[in-house]
């Protein structure tokens, strides 16, 4: 950096406002990721009700045509209303 001569308070500045950025972006991050869970969490509660529905009505899932896919994920069997923001 010194072959550059750039004043160093303008590097302060700029390396400041490059944390800013990564640190906006890291939250944004973090925010879709907690929406894509609580998305991941309804479509399989939605996919187990169905499930338990056809059941009810002794209709069998092979039926269907297609087997549903279950999206592995890493959160609790309660509801997906209830997911907690961390």
């Amino acid at each position: 950096l010194k072959s550059t001569n750039i004043d160093p308070a303008a590097l302060a500045n700029l390396t400041k406002r490059l944390e800013e950025v990564l640190d906006n972006k890291n939250g944004l991050i973090k925010e879709l990721q907690y929406e894509l869970a609580k998305v991941m969490k309804a479509y399989n509660d939605m996919i187990r009700v169905y499930e338990a529905k056809l059941t009810e009505y002794s209709i069998p899932v092979e039926e269907l045509g297609f087997k549903p896919l279950i999206i592995t994920t890493h959160t609790a069997p309660n509801p997906a209303g209830l997911v907690a923001a961390q």
